[in-house]
């Protein structure tokens, strides 16, 4: 009997230590479970990309329906091609595209509602299979479009990838050439160009589709006598390419968005004025001149309280309605920030200091990581289900380029009113109403 005692102790122990071990294996794997463990900033995991070669490129993450995170990697000491990679929601590769094109993703990499990936490298739009990286069809820009009755040249890289509320795909191309022509394409989900309007680009990528459905860009509109007009901000019917507002506007930042506030305002960033426009009718409510030009790198950014930030120099516009300028001289505001649903702002605290920032609206900081070097990866910084990821490429002590993606655990999810810029949506669409 005592044999029979013993052994049923034993069992009772190898119980209780199975269903110890097991949880704790579940410690830190699960990406924004609070039932992790894991405090604000803790390393969920660390992706290190085994290429040699090959470097993580300065674009924007983009998450997939799935959780998959998706990037691109492009050859600096080998003559290879740029290539998409998938990894899985704990940080494990899944797959890589085939080489795309000698050039690098021009913006940013998409998603469609489908799950399929899109991107655009030097003169081709690609559609990805998100399951194992093939492509599904490829675009190519047309070599000759028309202007009247005379061809001009037509081919450029394509840039400012961003999907309308249908599911099409706009992009422009931009380029510097002389007598070469640009012009703004729609293509369908199946890769067939629906429309295309010819405007000179200014070499400006940046392209959003409103709440209104509308396409806003910035470029020179063509007039009717054959002679584009000067640079201003572009709104495109995304039904037909026609061109139903024009707002004249000089030396704009290309690098900027214009930004759709939550109480239905448009903010539109010139060189060193920020304007702001009542959607319904484009009136001006507001315009404040800055101490200088918006510089770069910078941000544009709007929360639920309806501020919004501008980024360097450093502004808080603090009442849409009015334009009131809030303490600007006191803000520390991230670099290249997204910004999450408690209007805490995270980035790069500066060129000089690339550590990784958060702060609050007021400026104030609220939390800092200098041993992760951003570097040029700095727009890199992504924020979905109460994780933050982010990429950084560094020397190591042994003097070899090691490229790393880093997911850590964050306290707030992405922001979801307004629309202060690309990482806004994790999914990359540059859509204000895709989330």
């Amino acid at each position: 009997m005592k044999r029979l005692d013993g052994f049923f102790k034993l069992m009772m122990l190898l119980v209780v230590l199975s269903l110890f071990f097991s949880s704790c294996d579940k410690v830190g794997v699960n990406p924004g479970d609070d039932s992790s463990g894991l405090s604000k900033g803790d390393t969920v995991w660390v992706f290190q990309l085994d290429e040699p070669g090959f470097k993580i490129n300065d674009v924007p993450l983009a998450k997939g329906n799935d959780g998959s995170i998706y990037f691109e990697a492009v050859p600096f000491e080998v003559e290879e091609m740029t290539r998409v990679y998938a990894l899985s929601s704990d940080g494990k590769l899944k797959w890589k595209t085939e080489g795309l094109s000698e050039f690098y993703i021009s913006n940013n990499i998409v998603v469609g509602d489908n799950g399929t990936l899109y991107c655009t490298s030097g003169m081709f739009l690609f559609a990805i299979n998100p399951e194992n990286g093939n492509i599904n069809w490829t675009w190519e820009c047309p070599r000759k479009l028309k202007l009247g009755n005379i061809e001009w040249d037509a081919y450029l890289p394509l840039s400012g990838l961003t999907l309308t509320n249908n599911g099409d795909l706009v992009f422009q191309t931009s380029g510097t050439l002389n007598g070469v022509l640009e012009a703004m394409f729609c293509v369908d989900e199946q890769g067939n160009e629906k429309w295309h309007s010819l405007r000179q680009n200014s070499g400006s990528n940046q392209i959003t589709v409103g709440p209104d459905g509308m396409i806003y860009s910035y470029g020179h509109p063509w007039d009717e006598n054959g002679y584009y007009q000067p640079e201003g901000l572009i709104v495109t019917n995304p039904d037909n390419g026609a061109i139903e507002k024009y707002l004249q506007g000089s030396a704009v930042n290309v690098l900027v968005y214009p930004v759709f506030t939550s109480n239905n305002n448009l903010v539109v960033p010139l060189y060193d004025t920020v304007k702001c426009l009542n959607l319904n009718d484009y009136t001006l409510k507001w315009e404040f001149v800055l101490n200088g030009p918006i510089q770069f790198p910078n941000n544009l950014l709007t929360d639920n309280n309806g501020n919004t930030f501008i980024t360097p120099p450093f502004y808080k516009i603090s009442d849409n309605e009015t334009g009131l300028i809030e303490s600007p001289e006191s803000l520390v505001i991230p670099w290249y920030s997204v910004i999450d649903n408690n209007s805490n702002l995270t980035g790069m605290e500066s060129y000089a200091h690339p550590s990784l920032i958060s702060v609050n609206d007021k400026g104030e900081e609220l939390w800092k990581k200098q041993e992760y070097y951003l570097g040029n990866s700095a727009r890199s910084v992504m924020l979905s289900d109460d994780v933050l990821y982010f990429s950084t490429t560094y020397e190591n002590n042994n003097g070899n380029s090691v490229s790393e993606i880093i997911a850590l655990q964050w306290d707030a999810s992405m922001i979801q009113t307004g629309w202060p810029r690309i990482s806004h949506d994790n999914r990359n669409t540059c859509n204000f109403n895709k989330w």
